[in-house]
């Protein structure tokens, strides 16, 4: 991989269970009409997980001569991810294959999957010279079919998060650009199917420059990792309130020039994020 500089962090499985509650899963229902349906449950978080104490090594990702973008999990073992304006999907030890069913004649560049819990829907960017737009996915088998999306948020753009499951609702942390010439800020939607969003504001967090993009949350809505101003890592962990805690920096990439796009496995037992000017590396416990 060229210009490909990742992060990942593996969680002992054991342990993430007990801290994240990653039995929240997604499966759709062909009796109900609805795109997602979350789980009743109660709004409690675990203890967050002690970042520091994890270490760093040596990762690649197979099969790929350029740079991997913006990657999401649609399982423990399956991501899909931008490259060169088209999705690809492929494990984590075997190279991608392109994804099937949401290119079009148009030449459109897609962008930005970020997934739902269960893997069979993602939201994503679509830009062409016919106007950008977003949409998501629902997988039928290895095809793809493509649908508007609107998340009812007023704003010159928004870039989607990965969904999770919390409180019995949808909850998403996307980041909006209110005006051209504004900062990113980040704002959390909830929704009770996967279709029907309501903003329920800013996130309090400040961010200079930019602003604040790429959030990614678990799927269980827990932990939050975004990118500042697209050169540093952020981390913050929710409250039994349902608030999110100050927002501190990931562990160990303080000192690195541009870190940026983190993504959360199913299970949180993997983190990945983008650090150009650094190596390729994965974050274990």
């Amino acid at each position: 991989m060229d210009a490909v500089r990742w992060w990942i962090a593996l969680f002992g499985l054991a342990a993430c269970n007990q801290v994240f509650g990653s039995e929240h899963v997604l499966e759709l229902d062909a009796a109900d009409d609805r795109l997602l349906m979350p789980p009743a449950q109660t709004a409690t978080c675990g203890a967050p997980p002690d970042l520091s104490t994890w270490h760093m090594a040596p990762r690649t990702y197979p099969g790929v001569n350029g740079s991997v973008i913006h990657p999401t999990f649609l399982d423990d073992d399956t991501v899909v991810f931008n490259y060169q304006g088209k999705f690809f999907t492929g494990s984590l030890e075997v190279a991608a294959a392109p994804l099937i069913g949401l290119d079009d004649t148009s030449g459109a560049m897609l962008y930005g999957a970020s997934a739902a819990p269960g893997g069979n829907v993602f939201w994503y960017e679509r830009y062409s010279n016919l106007g950008a737009g977003l949409f998501y996915a629902v997988r039928d088998g290895d095809h793809w079919s493509a649908h508007t999306a609107d998340f009812s948020v007023v704003a010159y753009s928004i870039e989607p998060g990965s969904a999770a499951f919390y409180g019995g609702e949808v909850r998403m942390v996307a980041a909006v650009q209110p005006k051209i010439d504004g900062a990113w800020e980040l704002h959390e939607l909830a929704s009770p199917d996967g279709t029907t969003w309501h903003d329920l504001g800013a996130l309090p967090f400040t961010v200079p420059g930019l602003g604040a993009v790429d959030p990614m949350m678990t799927s269980d809505g827990c932990v939050l990792l975004y990118s500042a101003d697209e050169m540093s890592l952020w981390v913050a962990f929710r409250r039994d309130d349902g608030t999110f805690t100050p927002p501190v920096q990931f562990p160990g990439t303080e000192a690195f020039p541009e870190v940026h796009q983190p993504a959360i496995s199913p299970n949180h037992a993997m983190i990945w994020f983008d650090a150009p000017a650094t190596g390729e590396f994965q974050v274990t416990p």
